[in-house]
């Protein structure tokens, strides 16, 4: 941390020597200063299959309380949430995380992955769990792009509900 780099960067490389629209020509210079180093975060160590110690719900979604909550609020649909959480695919490939700029804050019903939608409606404020999704509750055996087939997990831990 502290360091601070200059990086020159050729047209060729960058937009090019007359790009179209708002976006400059030419070489590109950056200064860039590293603030902090962020580790990510440790991959549960069963990433293919829930644990034994698992609770598995009627739909399929598997999850151990690792942090319990308080008494508080549970969500509903409707409510808005702050969250911290971390997404790895079955080969140990972390694919989504707040600490690499996922989003932290939103309602329940707008959550694209209906297990984590299911499982976070089952925590308690102040509560880290972690979640073991089947392909049917995630993207798929078969997703778009490049999100992940089979089973996901998620460590999730529910901040606030409003």
């Amino acid at each position: 941390p502290g360091e601070k780099r200059r990086v020159w960067i050729p047209a060729e490389l960058a937009y090019g020597s007359a790009p179209t629209g708002s976006k400059p020509g030419g070489p590109l210079v950056f200064d860039i200063e590293l603030f902090t180093i962020i580790p990510q975060p440790k991959p549960p160590d069963t990433l293919t299959v829930p644990p034994g110690d698992a609770v598995v719900t009627n739909s399929g979604l598997a999850y151990k309380v690792i942090t319990a909550g308080s008494a508080g609020k549970s969500p509903g649909l409707e409510s808005d949430i702050t969250v911290t959480y971390s997404g790895w695919q079955a080969d140990g490939d972390m694919f989504m995380s707040t600490t690499a700029g996922a989003p932290s804050n939103f309602k329940v019903k707008e959550m694209t992955i209906p297990g984590l939608a299911e499982g976070v409606q089952l925590m308690k404020e102040g509560e880290t769990r972690q979640f073991w999704i089947p392909p049917k509750l995630a993207f798929g055996e078969k997703p778009v792009g490049d999100l992940p087939s089979g089973m996901v997990v998620f460590e999730l831990q529910l901040s606030s509900v409003k």
